[in-house]
């Protein structure tokens, strides 16, 4: 199942908040989320980049990728298991926010597609 969140930031500014690297290189999202392998800090702009995460008492892997509009980017989340979509939607914008990024919908809902 996969996710969109539109986040009203230029995707430079969306990777320097959202995304960072541990001592060994491995980018990192959310709470827990890393990539298996080392990469580019702006790997999601290029492609989907695999993520690897513990939510809600389990490991899960999923997909991210950043897609840029101007001045506003949309994070897309694929992959996801359909009994935890709903949770990776939940902690990737509650990550987002803290990051201090806005978030462009305005419902506070994401749109699962």
């Amino acid at each position: 199942m996969a996710a969109s969140i539109s986040i009203s930031a230029d995707v430079d500014a969306v990777v320097r908040a959202a995304f960072s690297h541990d001592a060994s290189g491995h980018v990192l999202f959310g709470f827990a989320g890393r990539t298996a392998d080392p990469a580019a800090l702006d790997a999601a702009v290029a492609a989907p980049v695999v993520i690897r995460d513990y939510l809600m008492e389990r490991g899960i892997k999923y997909t991210v990728q950043l897609m840029a509009d101007g001045t506003a980017t949309t994070l897309m989340i694929d992959d996801v298991p359909d009994d935890r979509v709903d949770s990776v939607v939940w902690f990737a914008r509650k990550h987002l926010l803290a990051a201090g990024l806005v978030l462009a919908d305005s419902t506070g809902d994401s749109t699962v597609v």
